[in-house]
């Protein structure tokens, strides 16, 4: 499927409804955007699914290993990740995740936890469903 759409002055593009409703794209979905500058073009792939809370957890690291422990304890809960931003001063991760409610969260946050890594915050991001 392909369509042309156009910029508009803002930078904006529209994504056509039937490319929407295939990708099951509602309101304020999230999207990634990815520019592949060697063949001069915009990926852009949906992140959230229906109901989904994107959530960011800051954990504190104590070494570069810690990384790879934390998104194997995500991904042991039935957790996806969806960003990992890392950080060297101090040494810390964001790591994004999408769950489907407090409780899946609370267990996440749990897991990590008692395999010893410090919590520094928690945000949430709600996609259309709880909004």
């Amino acid at each position: 499927m392909k369509f042309i759409v156009k910029v508009d002055s803002r930078g904006r593009v529209v994504i056509p409804q039937v490319m929407r409703e295939a990708l099951g794209l509602e309101p304020r979905s999230f999207v990634e955007i990815e520019l592949d500058q060697a063949d001069r073009k915009l990926v852009i792939k949906p992140i959230t699914s229906s109901g989904e809370i994107l959530v960011n957890v800051d954990i504190i690291l104590n070494k570069a290993e810690d990384v790879a422990k934390i998104v194997n304890i995500v991904l042991e809960n039935g957790v996806e990740v969806k960003m990992l931003k890392c950080f060297p001063s101090p040494d810390r991760c964001s790591v994004t995740v999408g769950v489907l409610d407090s409780n899946a969260m609370k267990q996440l946050t749990e897991a990590l936890e008692r395999e010893g890594f410090k919590i520094a915050g928690i945000s949430t991001e709600l996609s259309p469903k709880h909004v």
